[in-house]
């Protein structure tokens, strides 16, 4: 019989849309594909059992451990099943910090492969609060130096760690986390996208549009992420807003939800006229493809850097959408990808980012 991976991750599309989430899953439903036995342990997922399978995944949901987050539940319980549950591992795959609980097992399992995907390190994270502007940001380090001896202790017992894009790489890579990596345990692989399914499709362009209610000659701004205020939704919002001043044919659609969507809606209803935006909310991962599709230009104005390039932006671009994005996403841009790149606090300059897109 065929050696299993487990994966282990705190969170999974079914607790909520997420780049991690996403990825993660996406490798264990490849990995099933082609014939892979694949196990993923996560955080109790509200609404489903214990166990269930799908896509070819068998999905164990630890029921004692919070969803969506790290506890000392997680940590114990994982490590339990991974030991009682588990004998024909062949490999382990950490999303993030998810199987660091299962490293105490590697003595008794000398033969089992761990490998981690690093999403982001606490020393990156630390750095990037430090330089923040606000005392409560700063405050919030804390945490960070926690977790960076916990990191620099796990680091060295892996067999290899992936980093998702050049910045990971490059922290990882330099000191002082080069002190207790050796060089050739670190490979890039930057985020990927099913490319089948994000790809042009004019027949479902109209199908979207008309669905849609939108006219063949109006312009389509789109955005798609998660409802945060740290997605720079609001700012996207008076981009367009001062885009669309004057024009009669511009469109913003928005797809996703969060806790800012509130506040998004307040904002639309005050800088828009009727009828010129529209609000989707929560999308299935499926129907992502055809929202993209029915637009001209895709908005991302994000507040602060993400950890490699976002799929939102992966996916825009293989559906053949022209970007606008914040200066700091564009900093992972490389080529053949060109973006438009804007100042997120400056809704001018937003638009004007979308006129030369468009």
């Amino acid at each position: 019989s065929q050696l299993r991976l487990i994966a282990a991750s705190r969170s999974l599309p079914f607790h909520g849309p997420g780049g991690m989430e996403h990825v993660a899953w996406d490798v264990a439903r490849s990995l099933a594909e082609r014939g892979r036995p694949v196990t993923i342990l996560t955080t109790r997922v509200p609404d489903r059992p214990a166990v269930f399978r799908e896509d070819g995944v068998d999905v164990v949901a630890l029921q004692d451990a919070p969803p969506g987050r790290y506890s000392g539940a997680w940590w114990r319980d994982s490590r339990s099943w991974f030991r009682s549950e588990a004998p024909d591992a062949g490999a382990v795959l950490s999303v993030s910090a998810g199987a660091y609980g299962l490293l105490h097992e590697r003595h008794a399992r000398p033969d089992v492969r761990f490998v981690m995907q690093a999403h982001g390190t606490a020393l990156g994270d630390l750095r990037a609060k430090w330089r923040a502007a606000g005392l409560a940001r700063r405050l919030s380090g804390v945490r960070n130096v926690a977790w960076l001896g916990r990191d620099l202790k796990a680091y060295t017992e892996f067999d290899h760690i992936v980093a998702v894009g050049p910045r990971v790489e490059t922290q990882l890579r330099s000191a002082p986390l080069s002190w207790f990596i050796p060089a050739h345990r670190v490979v890039r692989i930057d985020n990927g996208i099913d490319v089948d399914s994000f790809r042009p499709d004019p027949a479902r362009r109209a199908v979207v549009r008309e669905s849609l209610g939108l006219d063949a000659d109006d312009v389509v701004v789109v955005s798609v992420s998660r409802l945060h205020a740290q997605k720079g939704v609001l700012e996207a919002l008076r981009g367009f807003a001062a885009f669309a001043g004057g024009r009669s044919d511009a469109r913003y659609l928005v797809v996703g939800d969060g806790p800012a969507r509130g506040a998004l809606e307040a904002e639309a209803e005050a800088l828009l006229p009727s009828g010129s935006y529209r609000l989707v909310g929560a999308a299935e991962r499926r129907e992502v493809p055809g929202y993209l599709d029915a637009a001209n230009v895709f908005l991302f104005a994000n507040l602060r850097s993400e950890v490699g390039l976002p799929l939102n932006v992966l996916e825009a671009a293989s559906v053949g959408l022209p970007l606008v994005l914040s200066r700091h996403v564009c900093s992972d841009v490389e080529p053949p990808l060109t973006a438009e790149c804007v100042d997120p606090a400056r809704p001018g300059d937003i638009a004007e980012g979308l006129a030369r897109a468009i």
